[in-house]
């Protein structure tokens, strides 16, 4: 049986495929500009506590929420998809943090 759309349905569906493709466009590009801010953020704060030896004034609320958020998205985005690209942003963010929260734990334990 041979189903035949009418240049209206056609249009339809494309119209749709296309609003599609730009919602996932402007997701991937605010994904990127969140990961460069996390980057510019936190990779100063880890090298600045580690020249004090101290994470004071760095605030472990925030960091175990954002070490929560990308956990999460990294985990998703291992079952969601298999580009590499969106891969390696949410790993990249959930390991940066992860240091981050790592020297929480060992400066505390170092007091």
């Amino acid at each position: 049986m041979r189903v035949r759309l009418s240049p209206a349905a056609l249009l339809t569906i494309f119209g749709n495929c296309v609003k599609i493709k730009s919602v996932n466009s402007i997701f991937d590009f605010f994904s990127w500009l969140a990961m460069a801010i996390l980057l510019i953020t936190a990779i100063p704060q880890i090298v600045l506590n580690y020249k004090r030896g101290s994470t004071e004034g760095a605030s472990w609320l925030t960091f175990g929420m954002l070490f929560f958020g990308m956990t999460v998205l990294a985990i998703r985005s291992w079952f969601v998809t298999t580009d590499i690209i969106i891969l390696l942003n949410y790993n990249l963010g959930a390991v940066i943090v992860l240091i981050a929260n790592m020297q929480f734990v060992y400066y505390r334990i170092k007091k």
